[in-house]
Formats: structure tokens, sequence, C-alpha cells
């Protein structure tokens, strides 16, 4: 079972390692419009999730801090994703590009904002 763990980690940070690279070479070749600074941002929250799982996960209380604010991250993506996609329908039902917006912008927003949240939650609690 340890073997396994330790293989897991070795993974989660290889990973990692790989996310943080992807997410910079973007930011060098494509530059940062909108769209590309939402999905450079997930891709750095992922890499720092693996990598906080890589280095730290012989710990169990701080295997429930990551737990917790994954979860609190997710929550808070879910409802934003909600929100961004479902408001411009009822505000402007005539512009069928409306949606768009919650699934590239206030989505992944939420989920980065809620995991910054569900850290700083976490480490202060």
């Amino acid at each position: 079972m340890r073997a396994i763990m330790v293989f897991v980690r070795i993974a989660a940070a290889l990973l990692g390692i790989a996310a943080a690279a992807l997410a910079a070479n973007s930011m060098l070749v494509v530059g940062f419009d909108r769209f590309s600074v939402m999905l450079q941002a997930t891709l750095l929250t992922t890499a720092v999730f693996l990598l906080w799982f890589a280095a730290l996960a012989h710990s169990p209380s701080e295997l429930d801090k990551l737990a917790r604010t994954l979860l609190i991250g997710l929550v808070a993506g879910v409802i934003c994703l909600v929100l961004g996609f479902v408001g411009p329908l009822i505000f402007t039902p005539e512009n069928n590009l409306g949606p768009l917006l919650g699934i590239f912008i206030t989505g992944p927003a939420g989920f980065i904002l809620g995991c910054i949240g569900g850290f700083v939650w976490t480490r202060l609690r």
C-alpha cells in the first residue's frame, strides 16, 4: 500500500510540473486575453493542488485541508458557472453566445477564487 501511495505522489508531482509548464508556455506563446487567462489560471490552480498533494499527502490533517479546499473551490465554481450560464439567458435572451460567459469566464473564475478562499479558510480554522 505504501509503494502505491509513493507512486501516486510521484505521478501527481510530475503532472503538477507538467501543468505548470503548460500554463507558463501558454502565457509566453498565447499572451493574455480573457479566455487564455482563465485557462492559464485554471491550469496553475490544478498544478498547485497536484504539487500540494505530492508534497504533503503523508499528513492526514493536510489531506483533509486539501480536500476541503478543493470542495469549496468546486462548489463556488459550480455556483458561478450556473449563474454565468443562466444569467445571460434571463437578461439578454436574444444573445445566443451569453452562456459561454459561464463556461469560459465565471465558472473557472469561481473555481479559482473558491480555492483561494478555501485555502485561507482552512489555514485560519
